[in-house]
């Protein structure tokens, strides 16, 4: 999976979109990641993103998760939500992230 450090600009789908994309939640195990608590309420609001995403392009593939030792679950889609004339670009396994791996995706997002 590509890696972003959180809230550069996400180049992931082609250079034309970069301007308005921010990278939130792109991990892998090479770096190492804000970790902590975050409100449950977030996080059954981005699972209901999750579970529906809005995609303005699709990849065939998916992204494993790189932060799991065993069984590690492989995530198809990502997300885009806009946000104070911004655009969130996180891939769904975002979701995961927080709930098995502690990781606290930036304030700005949440």
């Amino acid at each position: 999976m590509a890696y972003y450090r959180d809230l550069d600009r996400c180049t992931y789908f082609g250079l034309e979109n970069c301007e308005s994309l921010i990278a939130v939640g792109w991990l892998d195990d090479g770096h190492d990641y804000p970790r902590g608590r975050v409100d449950p309420q977030f996080c059954e609001r981005l699972e209901t993103f999750a579970q529906m995403p809005w995609e303005q392009a699709l990849f065939l593939g998916g992204q494993e998760c790189e932060l799991c030792q065993y069984q590690r679950p492989i995530f198809s889609h990502n997300m885009f939500i806009p946000r104070g004339g911004r655009i969130f670009a996180a891939p769904a396994g975002i979701t995961h992230y927080i709930s098995a791996h502690w990781y606290r995706p930036p304030d700005e997002f949440i």
